[in-house]
């Protein structure tokens, strides 16, 4: 794959085909073509060298702090869940367009935080 131009990616990364190409969510492709793995890969899978940096960062910060609290496999399994659930409420109500990234697992996280923060307050 190669960097689009800016006015194509401002995320400066590659096309959105070449997204889909490496597993993007979309969600024709996972109800027509039973491309289950779909749910999985976009969380792995970024728009581009800003998307991956924004998220990296706030999973340094959000996803050390719970690591800290509650472990290594708790972390993870509060990152995972979230992200392949994002996914899956991407796909339903928002079918016509691709999406990657981390997000889903992210706001897991922050949330994992906030319910620790209400329940220890």
């Amino acid at each position: 794959w190669e960097i689009e131009p800016l006015n194509v990616n401002p995320m400066i990364g590659p096309s959105a085909a070449t997204l889909v190409d490496m597993g993007a969510k979309q969600s024709s492709l996972i109800v027509n073509y039973n491309e289950w793995y779909r749910l999985f890969t976009p969380m792995v899978l970024h728009a581009g060298f800003i998307h991956y940096f924004l998220n990296m960062l706030a999973l340094w910060f959000i996803g050390s702090a719970v690591e800290k609290s509650h472990g290594f496999v708790a972390a993870a399994v509060i990152f995972v869940i979230p992200a392949i659930g994002g996914t899956i409420l991407s796909a339903v109500f928002l079918p016509e367009y691709i999406s990657v990234g981390a997000s889903g697992g992210i706001f897991g996280l922050i949330g994992a935080c906030l319910a620790d923060i209400v329940s220890n307050w």
